[in-house]
């Protein structure tokens, strides 16, 4: 795994998180959907049992972010850890920002004052002179 690669991971689990929680969103919209129909006819427990697999889903769902979240948690500080053996503040500040901030390109220019192009290349220069640790190669 490249540094760039191992300083990517927090963007796509935070990726994750965000679909994760629009199909809980949309899992809950779906349980609460309450259809009645009036009949003289005998109740059916399906639809009990319905809804107790529907909660059952959103339970899991719901584990299953925690377990996202807590794993970008994680990798956030393992990042943030790594990017603070850059060899300059300028380093440190673009490496935060795209890393842990997630910021665009454009986004990271405007907030340090340079061209899109000048990120880019002090971008290049802090992933090649940053040491990436043994245990994490």
């Amino acid at each position: 795994m490249t540094v760039k690669e191992y300083l990517s991971q927090a963007y796509y689990i935070n990726l994750r998180i965000k679909y994760k929680l629009d199909e809980l969103k949309s899992l809950r919209e779906l349980s609460t959907k309450v259809n009645s129909v009036l009949s003289d006819l005998p109740r059916n427990k399906n639809a009990h049992q319905q809804m107790e697999t529907n909660i059952i889903k959103i339970i899991e769902l719901e584990r299953e972010i925690d377990s996202e979240v807590q794993r970008l948690i994680d990798i956030k500080s393992d990042i943030s850890a790594l990017i603070k053996r850059a060899e300059s503040d300028e380093h440190r500040l673009i490496l935060e920002l795209r890393y842990l901030h997630l910021k665009k390109w454009g986004e990271i220019a405007q907030i340090m004052g340079y061209g899109v192009d000048n990120v880019y290349k002090v971008h290049r220069c802090a992933l090649k002179n940053l040491k990436f640790p043994e245990s994490l190669q």
